[in-house]
């Protein structure tokens, strides 16, 4: 969607602008078919009332991904562990705190035999005071492309997965940041962005994504397994996200989402 006028109001017969984002990682599986369809089938509604849809993806993906494990592991883990570890844990906390009480120079180790995606998060922790000052100016730097990039394309808003999947067990959820990625991403950059049903999960999407999803390393694996059985059902949540000081930009759009959905 191509940017309309700046004071253009963002009401039905308003010409806003706004994407569709399609995240892209080499080498990285694509999303599951349901999480392509569903945001595109929300942008051809908004196209048949008048907006303008473009395709957009967000620049330096892997980059923001890092910069995000980086943020939520830079102390090591050990706030996010002490609060745990004082109250009722799941069993499938262990894998996290097992993680954590790694030393660095392991995880390191680790990820030489990792995939990138995975190697991230193993190594996304802070060495010193001054790594943790270099990763907040990146961060900095990051936003500024981003904004570059949305303006650019003259974005009002964009549409998009809230995550890879639909909705992971417990067990699994702690084991799969990854599925995770594209709220992380707002989140890094602290643009208004918020997540609404959009569709619920059928008995074809959970065929399409055995025949097409691929396995690429073990979060690609498991989120195949927990997509492609006892989903059926489940609501498939669609992302809005809009520039600074635009909350009302989307939430307009989440409504307008969330509407459509429930009249489908």
């Amino acid at each position: 969607m191509q940017r309309s006028s700046a004071d253009a109001p963002l009401i039905d017969r308003a010409r806003s602008g706004g994407g569709l984002a399609r995240r892209a990682r080499a080498p990285s599986p694509s999303p599951p078919t349901l999480l392509i369809r569903v945001p595109a089938a929300c942008n051809r509604r908004r196209r048949r009332r008048g907006h303008n849809v473009v395709r957009w993806s967000p620049p330096e993906v892997p980059r923001a991904i890092r910069l995000a494990l980086s943020m939520t592991n830079m102390d090591g883990g050990r706030v996010l562990s002490d609060l745990v570890s004082r109250d009722i844990a799941e069993p499938f906390h262990k894998s996290m705190f097992a993680f954590y009480s790694w030393p660095n120079w392991f995880r390191r180790l680790l990820a030489v035999f990792c995939s990138p995606r995975v190697a991230d998060t193993l190594t996304g922790v802070a060495q010193s005071t001054s790594q943790l000052r270099a990763i907040f100016y990146e961060i900095q730097q990051y936003r500024r492309v981003f904004v570059e990039s949305w303006l650019a394309a003259g974005l009002d808003a964009v549409i998009c997965p809230a995550q890879s999947c639909p909705a992971l067990p417990p067990h699994m959820a702690m084991e799969a940041p990854g599925a995770f990625s594209y709220t992380m991403l707002y989140n890094l950059i602290d643009f208004p962005a918020g997540v609404v049903k959009g569709t619920r999960v059928t008995a074809e999407d959970e065929n399409e994504t055995k025949r097409r999803y691929q396995e690429i390393d073990y979060w690609s694996k498991m989120i195949k397994s927990a997509s492609s059985d006892g989903t059926i059902g489940l609501p498939v949540g669609v992302q809005c996200a809009a520039l600074p000081f635009n909350e009302e930009i989307c939430l307009r759009i989440m409504q307008d989402v969330e509407n459509s959905a429930a009249s489908a």
